[in-house]
């Protein structure tokens, strides 16, 4: 959870983040097999960061269903985390 649990709406808590990392560090070097998914305050900016600090799988609630154009919400989502996969690719090379 990157919010506190309880109820919709909350706002992403930054230092999670550092846990996604921590998290995927671990998965990595242990050789570990398991998704990392997160859910709470996830919009366009914190699912690229979310992304970016390995999580795999992200739910997006208010975000989602809070916004009068549901289609347009998630394809802001999903191109926020595709502009992140191709900055963190250029930035392999």
């Amino acid at each position: 959870m990157s919010v506190n649990p309880g109820f919709g709406g909350q706002k992403y808590i930054p230092g999670s983040t550092e846990k996604i990392a921590e998290l995927n560090r671990l998965k990595i070097s242990r050789g570990l097999d398991f998704v990392i998914e997160v859910d709470g305050g996830i919009h366009p900016a914190t699912a690229a960061e979310a992304y970016r600090a390995g999580a795999e799988y992200l739910v997006a609630g208010n975000a989602v269903f809070g916004e009068p154009d549901r289609p347009k919400a998630i394809r802001k989502i999903i191109q926020s985390v595709e502009r992140e996969k191709i900055e963190s690719s250029s930035r392999l090379v």
